[in-house]
């Protein structure tokens, strides 16, 4: 027996509902600031109702799509530093093709989903024309999807197009090194970020000029 009145037991227990919606709401209002802080006004406007759109613009999932993209950049470089094609051992395989392929797939898979959950937070999907960045994410995506999953496909019907072959197509380059353009996505969402980038150019332009000033 705790030694509760039946009123004191009935006023912890609006003090604890009290304290959660306190909490609640102090979630929401964090939520709405950082929208806010965040997005322009044109964003905010072209922004659903639903429930899927609070989740494409809340914080958390705009900081868990940073980390992947900040992770797909150092694995791209693992990748060509030691996973070419050059280093194939006396198998044919090359020292990391099991986990890249498990990487790969991994990585595309986040993106995709990603990038429907954005365009299902949209009032209505003709607004994704209206919007830059979701517009380069798409293409990057589909480009994405093409190398990891469909040109697989196409190599199991026509046994010419190995991976020796992809590898030596300049698009299929091309198209990797493009995703690195995600990560200019984090200059729009962190000032500190655009801050120090603007320095360094201006120390750069700085250093280049007194390099070839007479």
């Amino acid at each position: 027996m705790t030694g509760e009145t039946p009123a004191q037991h009935v006023k912890t227990g609006q003090t604890a509902q009290t304290a959660q919606t306190g909490r609640t709401r102090s979630s929401r209002n964090y939520s709405r600031q950082f929208s806010v802080s965040v997005y322009t006004q044109k964003d905010l406007e072209m922004k659903g109702t639903t429930k899927m759109a609070d989740i494409a613009y809340s914080a958390w999932f705009l900081n868990i799509t940073i980390l992947i993209i900040v992770c797909n950049a150092i694995w791209m470089l693992i990748d060509v530093e030691w996973n070419h094609v050059n280093l194939r051992g006396a198998d044919g395989r090359t020292p990391l093709e099991t986990l890249g392929i498990v990487m790969e797939n991994l990585f595309c898979s986040y993106f995709t989903a990603e990038i429907l959950i954005r365009l299902i937070a949209f009032k209505t999907w003709m607004f994704m024309f209206k919007d830059a960045w979701f517009i380069f994410d798409f293409l990057l995506v589909c480009l994405m999807v093409v190398e990891t999953w469909i040109l697989p496909v196409i190599n199991l019907f026509d046994g010419s197009l190995n991976s020796d072959a992809l590898n030596q197509i300049s698009m299929v380059r091309l198209f990797r090194l493009l995703r690195l353009g995600r990560i200019f996505r984090m200059l729009r969402f962190h000032p500190e970020l655009r801050l120090l980038v603007k320095s360094v150019a201006r120390a750069m332009d700085a250093v280049f000029l007194h390099s070839v000033s007479p």
